[in-house]
């Protein structure tokens, strides 16, 4: 019983390193060149969505820190 108990606690063990080696990530960056208050008039103007994000096609609230929204996305 020993032994399959040892058996076990090294498959675990290798499935553990095994899922440690093999995790992958993606990143992306892009940098703006424009001030936080350009990018906020921008991003809370939702009649130039369609300029730049074609992802958001509606939204209800308003946007300003600590509100709501909702936002209606299109994937796809």
């Amino acid at each position: 019983m020993n032994k399959w108990v040892l058996v076990a606690l090294m498959l675990i063990a290798i499935a553990v390193v095994a899922g440690l080696l093999t995790r992958k990530e993606v990143r992306a960056e892009i940098v703006i060149r424009a001030t936080p208050d350009e990018v906020w008039q921008v991003i809370t103007n939702p009649a130039s969505y369609g300029d730049w994000n074609p992802i958001f096609v509606a939204y209800e609230g308003t946007f300003g820190p600590d509100a709501e929204m909702a936002l209606q996305m299109k994937m796809g």
